[in-house]
């Protein structure tokens, strides 16, 4: 996803921020005995470089609490709010990395984090909520800042979203006309907003009107059309956001930005940058050959349990399908009796599930016939501890620690095309829709939350999914 620049420039002065309150800190509690400004020294004091590098840290603690966010970074109330929340993990993060590295300063001078925290949290509430919201809008106002903006649909949504920004718009958003496929070019829709074209047009229509942004209000359009303007809209240089109540459930379960209060969601792009993807995979290899070696007795204790109650394999593998529909061998612990895999009622009320796209009835996604279930099996199931052996899934390349779930090719077979997009990454072993409230919500919702995940990677999204997983796994939600 593209970023705007104006959230790089604030993230650069949060970094400025903490390390100038750091530096002043230091100045003030151990002035002679620090160099800070490298008056008599070429290199950077060690106090100075653990915060240069954890000023890093504290951005990313930012971003995870919302703070770029504009309809954040906008409201005074709300920003004040998070910031102060942020500000705690902070700095409890950064008394637990001094703890463990032994940072004399932090250790050793209480007073000296007193000064950093009173210092930049003043800093922070000075030139965050105040002087640069104040600016923000300031140049929005005069026009020095803005975007141009393109709204793809003429209903209910797109409507109310321009009538609103016509009332109240410090987002700095220049309104240029509508795309629609229902009424003619030239129609004039509201507020002196004519349509410009139709929604095959928008890359031209980016191009004639200097486009920077794409909005997609589609009210009346299924979820193919809807998709089929992303990706039509994915051949322009333009931010796609959507705001239609196809994508409400996004809203629902995750935070978003807002514009006069309507929910709008990025979907930039499918797939994920290269580096992001070598990084991904790293965390990836790392963290399942640590998680294979440190539940090492676990996996030895469960073989045992399972070799114990029933005669049979200890692994039960099944064909499912991965990335771009390639097929590949899929690990779970065996939970059931060998020779009971076969249950066409199952697959009956699976295909029902998926063509519906709604939530599902109770113990329609479930194993419908249970005496095939061992006790041991139960227990696995229930605490999601079958899943473990897809560590070597993720060491092989074939899952993510994190990703959309891989499904059964019957179940691949009754997708619709735009459902078969979820499967345009590498799959995982929990994802959005595992730690959102799975069994309240329908799959084409599911489908929303995995494409959403695939349209904004982020390893904080990852590290998120995982901790909000475990929880789930010990209240006996686990994945399917």
């Amino acid at each position: 996803m593209k970023t705007p620049k104006y959230k790089y420039l604030l993230a650069l002065i949060d970094w400025l921020t903490l390390n100038l309150s750091f530096i002043f800190a230091l100045k003030l509690r151990t002035a002679s005995r620090i160099d800070v400004f490298f008056e008599h020294a070429p290199w950077v004091a060690p106090e100075v470089l653990f915060f240069m590098l954890y000023g890093v840290v504290a951005v990313l603690i930012f971003r995870q609490q919302k703070l770029y966010k504009i309809n954040v970074f906008l409201s005074a109330g709300e920003h004040a709010w998070r910031l102060s929340k942020a500000y705690f993990l902070m700095l409890a993060g950064i008394a637990i990395l001094s703890f463990f590295t032994k940072s004399s300063v932090i250790v050793d001078s209480r007073l000296a984090l007193l000064y950093f925290a009173g210092l930049s949290m003043t800093l922070f509430l000075f030139v965050r909520v105040i002087l640069f919201r104040s600016i923000f809008i300031l140049l929005t106002n005069m026009r020095v800042y803005s975007r141009r903006v393109l709204v793809v649909g003429t209903g209910e949504t797109g409507r109310e979203l321009v009538s609103r920004l016509e009332r109240h718009n410090p987002y700095g958003l220049k309104l240029v006309g509508f795309a629609d496929d229902e009424l003619p070019e030239g129609f004039m829709v509201q507020n002196g907003l004519a349509v410009l074209g139709s929604t095959e047009s928008i890359p031209a229509l980016v191009r004639e009107h200097r486009v920077n942004e794409v909005l997609l209000c589609l009210d009346r359009a299924d979820h193919n059309a809807l998709f089929r303007a992303v990706d039509i809209a994915m051949n322009t240089s333009a931010f796609i956001k959507i705001a239609s109540p196809l994508y409400r459930v996004i809203p629902e379960r995750l935070f978003t930005d807002k514009y006069a209060n309507i929910p709008v969601v990025d979907v930039t792009r499918y797939g994920q940058q290269l580096p992001h993807r070598i990084f991904k995979r790293g965390v990836d290899v790392l963290f399942s050959l640590a998680g294979m070696l440190v539940l090492s007795p676990l996996f030895l204790t469960l073989a045992a349990l399972i070799r114990l109650e029933s005669k049979g394999p200890i692994f039960h593998t099944q064909t499912r399908v991965g990335k771009n529909g390639q097929h590949f061998r899929f690990f779970k612990f065996r939970s059931m009796l060998v020779g009971s895999d076969a249950d066409p009622q199952r697959v009956q009320n699976l295909q029902a599930f998926i063509r519906a796209g709604k939530v599902a009835e109770p113990g329609q996604t479930k194993i419908v016939n249970n005496t095939r279930v061992t006790r041991v099996g139960a227990f696995l199931r229930k605490t999601s501890l079958d899943e473990l052996p897809q560590l070597l899934n993720v060491l092989r390349g074939e899952m993510s620690l994190v990703g959309p779930r891989p499904c059964l090719p019957y179940e691949y077979d009754n997708y619709k095309p735009w459902h078969r997009k979820r499967l345009s990454v590498v799959p995982g072993c929990t994802g959005v829709w595992q730690v959102n409230g799975r069994s309240e919500v329908g799959f084409d919702d599911m489908v929303i939350l995995d494409l959403y995940y695939i349209q904004n990677p982020s390893i904080l999204l990852d590290l998120g999914i995982i901790f909000r997983t475990i929880p789930v796994m010990l209240f006996g939600r686990g994945g399917g």
